[in-house]
């Protein structure tokens, strides 16, 4: 799914540009860390655009997954006396057109749901 959105927003941005190319630059970082870049700069349209796929995996602790569930251990008896695994990813994005005036926009969607628009 996020791979998808990944592919479909860089096709649609080199579409609308109507010539420059993402170059991509993949990576991983120990401890669960990695994702995948991607720039196109230079464009006919775009200055300078960066679409970026993030995802964070890892193990969640006992006790973190008690403080941020109070209701839950509360009401269910839910203790959860061993750690927690846990998986979050998202596309982030950051588009800069060739006419600075218009300025700049910042798009992320995360998995589960959620999109943040800024400038």
């Amino acid at each position: 799914m996020i791979r998808e959105a990944h592919d479909s927003v860089c096709a649609d941005i080199e579409a609308a540009d109507g010539g420059a190319k993402f170059k991509e630059d993949v990576w991983l970082r120990p401890g669960g860390v990695g994702g995948i870049s991607r720039v196109l700069q230079d464009g006919a349209v775009w200055e300078k655009d960066g679409v970026n796929v993030s995802v964070v995996y890892d193990v969640m602790p006992a006790e973190v997954y008690r403080a941020t569930n109070p209701a839950n251990v509360a009401e269910n008896g839910n203790f959860k006396p061993e750690p927690v695994p846990f998986f979050t990813a998202g596309v982030s994005s950051m588009l800069s057109l060739l006419r600075l005036e218009l300025g700049v926009i910042r798009v992320r969607v995360f998995v589960g749901g959620g999109v943040e628009l800024g400038n």
